[in-house]
């Protein structure tokens, strides 16, 4: 007919079937924007089906709905960026949708080395597998993993936006993991680990061990704990974004609240570091040095599978549960 036909979806409101002169077919939505009616294209029929097509329809209306302006972003990045270009870009969207954004930071700095540079169109999958082996050479099977969830993710957003084709990085297969470790201190090995923490010369590392062995927190609480979630008057302690998602009180042992009120305060944080604007990374000399002193082996992480134990032994699993904010028993 010489010109445009579009075509409406009967189920998703919005969803478009374009179909040009050249016989070309396409999908897109059309939204209203600040600046008036807005169509987004979202990809070629046949290189998205249309349940493919509503679904990512629904994202972008999604988009919309909270704010966003799906065609400003995309003009603004339609020259490709690069992947360190959009890395920056994604690190900033993440900070507002994911409490692990952190860990994202630290796992894709090796792909920022090995293809910064490289147009994110230009990305391979070769690339991606590149990435993941490297990854699991020097830092091993769980870490690989965890870094290849963090780059799908990053070329997942970039592919939502437009930026990417496909997220090559879903074509790489992440390998068997070792079962979870469920080391627990005995009653001796636990007494003698207690008494090797007054070893501890640096007073905010002796404060962030005595808040694992005490509460049973995640390493991560413990590092981002700030002084306005300490409640030392009435010794409870606040975690405002737990893995959970629901903020709970955790109480805190007299003994440990007269400790934490000796400590200087030294920026926001409780376990404060080198740089008191910002959280500690992590406690290993510190936990190494207890273990020299105590003549114990274990990892950090099971403080708090211990602490759970003696809580569900001596109170019931319920109570276990509720103080270590476990979903389930």
């Amino acid at each position: 007919l010489g010109r445009k036909v579009w075509i409406a979806d009967s189920e998703v409101k919005g969803l478009l079937l374009l179909v040009h002169p050249s016989g070309v077919r396409s999908f897109a939505v059309r939204y209203s924007g600040p600046s008036g009616r807005r169509l987004f294209t979202l990809g070629t029929y046949g290189a998205l089906s249309v349940e493919e097509a509503r679904k990512l329809a629904k994202i972008r209306l999604g988009e919309v709905a909270s704010g966003e302006d799906p065609a400003s972003e995309a003009r603004m990045t339609r020259d490709n960026p690069t992947f360190g270009e959009w890395y920056g870009v994604y690190i900033e969207r993440a900070k507002g949708r994911k409490r692990t954004w952190r860990r994202d930071v630290q796992y894709l700095a090796l792909a920022l080395k090995l293809f910064g540079s490289k147009k994110l169109d230009d990305i391979t999958a070769q690339n991606c597998d590149a990435f993941f082996s490297r990854t699991r050479q020097e830092r091993g099977d769980v870490s690989a993993n965890r870094a290849l969830a963090s780059l799908r993710a990053c070329l997942q957003d970039a592919w939502r936006l437009g930026h990417v084709r496909a997220n090559l990085a879903l074509r790489i297969k992440m390998t068997r993991e070792p079962p979870p470790r469920t080391r627990v201190f005995d009653e001796n090995e636990w007494t003698r680990l207690l008494s090797a923490i007054p070893s501890l010369t640096d007073p905010y590392q002796k404060a962030g061990v005595i808040l694992l062995v005490s509460t049973g927190c995640r390493l991560s609480e413990v590092l981002n704990l700030r002084w306005e979630s300490l409640d030392l008057e009435t010794g409870t302690m606040r975690l405002p974004s737990p893995k959970s998602g629901k903020p709970q009180a955790i109480p805190l042992p007299a003994a440990v609240t007269d400790f934490l009120k000796t400590l200087k305060r030294q920026g926001d944080y409780v376990v404060a570091g080198r740089y008191p604007e910002k959280p500690r990374f992590d406690l290993k000399r510190a936990w190494a040095t207890v273990c020299k002193e105590s003549g114990v082996q274990g990892n950090i992480h099971d403080v708090r599978r211990t602490v759970g134990t003696q809580l569900a032994q001596r109170f019931g699993v319920e109570v276990a549960q509720h103080i270590l904010r476990h979903s389930t028993p």
